[in-house]
């Protein structure tokens, strides 16, 4: 894969739960039909797991207050809109 890519720089194997580095535990994921080594992989347990989604479940109540769409010009703009939640 990292071949097929135009800047292989971008291409990223470790994890990041919650804003920190997991660390570097990796393990490699092969094409089925060939066996190739297709890709290296962060190797995550379910600490880290558990972790990144509660992580990501604290943050949605802020992603929830911008509204984002692709303009005429054809560029994406995100605001922020209020909204009233139950239980504010």
């Amino acid at each position: 894969m990292r071949g097929q890519l135009s800047d292989p720089s971008l291409l990223e194997h470790r994890a990041f739960r919650a804003g920190f580095e997991t660390g570097e535990r990796t393990f490699p994921v092969s094409i089925p039909a060939t066996g190739e080594k297709f890709i290296q992989v962060a190797d995550l347990g379910a600490k880290d797991v558990r972790v990144a989604i509660d992580a990501a479940y604290g943050a949605q109540r802020e992603w929830a207050t911008w509204t984002c769409a692709i303009g005429s010009n054809g560029r994406y703009g995100c605001a922020r809109t209020p909204r009233i939640w139950p239980g504010s």
